[in-house]
């Protein structure tokens, strides 16, 4: 008789313990389940966000990619950089631009150039105004300007942060 009550609380246990197995296990799955619906509920915000934001953050990544100038080589970037800042001094009726890059790194994708300018004063401020809204990859690290009064004419030294990437298969100007 004692071994007959003993199977039977044997299998009572041993059902007890499928039951609480199967039940930590329905915890488990439901758990991941839950999981993965709140990871697929952030992803539909996010995809929502970005269709409802998708124009502003094209224009954000134009406006980004010409805050660097894409040049197969620093030396022809420089070049161009050179020719189109000399171009814009004429037309402004700049004299004696000189355009000189300052010592650089390839690594680096940016350098310093350093210009030294003369002319009449309002013609230095519209060039330098120009070269702003032109060549925003130029950005003024340092500016000075002197007046003689006796010519009426403006000096302007100035040190621009050249910022450039190196791009396979792109003009250069």
């Amino acid at each position: 008789m004692k071994t007959r009550l003993g199977k039977k609380w044997l299998t009572v246990g041993v059902i007890w313990g499928v039951v609480l197995a199967m039940t930590g296990w329905n915890a488990l799955l439901v758990g991941k389940v839950q999981s993965q619906r709140q990871e697929l509920e952030t992803l539909r915000m996010d995809m929502g966000f970005l269709h409802a934001r998708q124009s502003g953050i094209q224009e954000v990544n134009r406006q980004r990619s010409r805050l660097t100038h894409p040049v197969k080589s620093f030396g022809l970037g420089f070049l161009v950089v050179e020719n189109d800042l000399k171009r814009l001094s004429w037309d402004f009726g700049l004299r004696q631009m000189q355009v000189e890059a300052d010592g650089h790194t390839e690594d680096a994708r940016s350098a310093s150039i350093s210009i030294v300018a003369a002319g009449p004063l309002p013609a230095l401020v519209g060039w330098i105004a120009a070269v702003e809204d032109a060549y925003p990859y130029l950005v003024i690290e340092r500016m000075d300007t002197a007046y003689d009064h006796r010519n009426r004419a403006g000096r302007l030294q100035a040190v621009f942060n050249y910022r450039y990437t190196l791009a396979e298969g792109q003009r250069t100007g």
